[in-house]
């Protein structure tokens, strides 16, 4: 690519929303306002930036694609909250196989009390565990623990190896400590 092709982006080139902020956006748009004052409440000041930043882009939409983007996150919130699959790595070099030995009900309490404080530590050991065992560990995770975990999620699939390592290392650790 010529050195000068780089500086023809635009700002709104470099800025421009993902499709699922303007998704979200489109269904925000759509909702009764009872329903979006609740939505938006929950919301973290970035996460409201970001929707306000879509809303701004989808004025002229018609009123199908708004309620084909409602559809869209009503099916969304029924498959429930994806977890990412990390990097590709030997799952039987995993860390986290160590982890899965322990009962899920003490996980859950070892990750719900670094949830507020650590919300990546416990995204890494969520996306690292088995499908199975994940669900009952996310299982009996509060809504507000969950909340506070979610916005991590992204992060995962490029995390390094050793900061995953380092990450199911203090799990460990924390598990030790509570015996």
């Amino acid at each position: 690519m010529p050195s000068d092709a780089a500086s023809e982006e635009t700002a709104d080139d470099l800025s421009a929303p993902s499709p699922t902020v303007e998704l979200a956006a489109l269904a925000f748009s759509a909702m009764p306002t009872r329903a979006a004052l609740s939505i938006s409440s929950r919301l973290t000041l970035v996460e409201r930036n970001r929707l306000r930043e879509g809303l701004s882009r989808i004025r002229d939409v018609g009123e199908p694609e708004r309620l084909d983007a409602v559809r869209a996150l009503v099916r969304a919130v029924q498959d429930g909250v994806g977890f990412p699959t990390p990097d590709k790595h030997d799952e039987e070099k995993c860390p986290f196989r160590r982890v899965e030995a322990t009962a899920p009900e003490e996980i859950a309490a070892v990750l719900a009390s670094c949830a507020y404080t650590h919300p990546l530590l416990v995204a890494t050991a969520l996306c690292h565990l088995d499908a199975t065992y994940r669900g009952e560990v996310w299982g009996r995770l509060d809504h507000d623990q969950r909340a506070a975990v979610r916005p991590t999620l992204s992060q995962i699939p490029g995390m390094s190896a050793t900061r995953t390592a380092l990450y199911a290392l203090d799990i460990r650790d924390r598990i030790a400590h509570r015996r």
